[in-house]
């Protein structure tokens, strides 16, 4: 019993660290954006963050058999970018990570948008799933 309630605190402790990190990274519940959260920088560049411990949009990555991290997402950006911002490809960069899903870039503008785009995307399961196979396609992801 005392294993299972030490577990227990474990878990709760690592969500509540991991919940502080999250509030303190500028993500915003109320946000139209949300889950997506920006940020800038002090170095003059600014961020697009998604951390996967929101767990936004799995069941679609996991209809493809892919798991959602922040590698699927950089893919379905990539595919975002190239339909929809033509010329950004060398602008908006990425640096994921298995549970955070990183855009950068210097032109804040140019982020802006794309983050608009992704966020219109992801609510439209429809469109993200035609997106998503396009992704895959040209990525060969699966």
């Amino acid at each position: 019993m005392g294993k299972i309630i030490g577990s227990v605190k474990r878990l709760f402790s690592r969500r509540s660290k991991a919940a502080e990190e999250h509030d303190s990274m500028g993500v915003v519940e109320d946000s139209p954006y949300y889950p997506f959260c920006w940020r800038e920088k002090e170095d003059g560049e600014y961020a697009v963050v998604l951390y996967q411990e929101e767990e936004y949009k799995t069941d679609i990555f996991e209809e493809k058999k892919l798991q959602g991290n922040g590698y699927d997402w950089v893919a379905l950006s990539k595919k975002l970018i190239s339909e929809e911002m033509p010329g950004a490809e060398d602008v908006v960069k990425f640096d994921p990570e298995a549970d955070v899903f990183y855009a950068y870039s210097s032109d804040k503008d140019t982020l802006y948008r794309f983050m608009t785009l992704l966020k219109a995307l992801s609510d439209d399961d429809e469109r993200m799933e035609r997106y998503l196979a396009g992704a895959q396609a040209e990525a060969n992801l699966i």
